[in-house]
């Protein structure tokens, strides 16, 4: 296997990067000044970059590697856990409802990116656990196509 170029380390992180940047930052923003939400995103960004060799890859690959794949709106925000009604699914067995503990943008490594009452994410799962680093997130036109060329939406 050939060692990875500098260019591709960096464009592995802006594609996790531009995935969670903005909505960790609206979250960040409605607990927090603007000044201590930019302090918490570039040191979160800081070590993701350090830590991007233990990410999965964003790419359909990676999606595949996962034991479920759906779209999904949250219906709830209740304390710590989210309650999530799916509206698509793309692989494994996945409820109608499913209920997934909420992440916590202030100690969270940005690996996923906080839920949000009334959106819309496209998610992947595998243990038991959201795959974020990219691999699910709110859902997007970036996104969407990824998991549209993993199973061929």
């Amino acid at each position: 296997m050939r060692p990875v170029t500098d260019a591709e380390r960096e464009q592995r992180f802006r594609a996790i990067a531009e995935l969670v940047l903005e909505p960790a930052r609206r979250y960040l923003l409605r607990r927090a000044d603007a000044a201590m939400a930019d302090d918490v995103l570039s040191e979160t960004l800081l070590v993701r970059w350090r830590r991007l060799d233990e990410l999965p890859a964003v790419t359909p690959e990676g999606l595949l590697a996962r034991e479920q794949a759906f779209a999904a709106r949250v219906i709830a925000v209740d304390g710590g856990v989210v309650t999530l009604e799916v509206t698509q699914r793309f692989a494994g067995g996945v409820a109608d409802r499913v209920e997934v503990p909420q992440v916590d943008a202030l100690d969270s490594d940005l690996s996923s990116v906080p839920f949000e009452l009334g959106q819309s994410y496209l998610v992947s799962a595998g243990d038991a656990t959201i795959r974020g680093c990219g691999l699910s997130g709110p859902d997007s036109a970036q996104l969407r196509a990824l998991d549209d060329a993993a199973f061929g939406g």
